[in-house]
């Protein structure tokens, strides 16, 4: 009987531990904000798509207020820029716009603390998909992405890293 009160008390101890464990483990996933303003770190990225090698600056501005992600990026290649924005919210829904001929299906989702963009691109082409995956490094101070992409005529995979400004 004396075993029983025993182990009886350790669950009652260990189980609102575990709880409690389980409940900061997800709460620490939801707080990794990006917001900040970006400058591309061309030495330290790496790059598959021999196009990217004219890139001369890039500059990512992210304002992030969970569930809410907005990106604009400009990268200035040969003296023109080229630019992007895209708000999408982290909990995967999938969002629909048209630019010219190509219909872009994108969504945005959490992977533990790294944002995972994917977008799929259907044109006179063909279909592809491109996958970025946001994650910040050496203390919230470096922004590091993942590319792949993926489509009837490209396939690459680059590692941007950016630094923030």
């Amino acid at each position: 009987m004396y075993k029983g009160i025993h182990l009886m008390k350790n669950v009652e101890i260990i189980l609102p531990l575990s709880v409690l464990l389980s409940f900061s483990f997800v709460y620490t996933q939801t707080i990794v904000d990006f917001s900040g303003e970006w400058l591309l770190n061309k030495e330290r990225s790496q790059f598959q798509l021999k196009i990217l090698d004219s890139l001369e600056k890039g500059v990512v501005r992210i304002d992030h207020k969970e569930p809410v992600f907005r990106l604009h990026r400009v990268f200035t290649s040969n003296g023109h820029d080229d630019s992007l924005s895209y708000e999408l919210t982290t909990d995967g829904k999938e969002a629909t716009t048209q630019e010219g001929d190509q219909k872009h299906i994108s969504r945005l989702y959490w992977e533990e603390d790294t944002l995972v963009y994917v977008t799929r691109i259907f044109a006179p082409q063909g279909e592809a998909t491109n996958t970025v995956r946001y994650h910040l490094e050496e203390n919230g101070r470096t922004l590091q992405t993942e590319e792949q992409f993926s489509g009837p005529r490209l396939k690459y995979d680059n590692l941007w890293v950016f630094e923030k400004i």
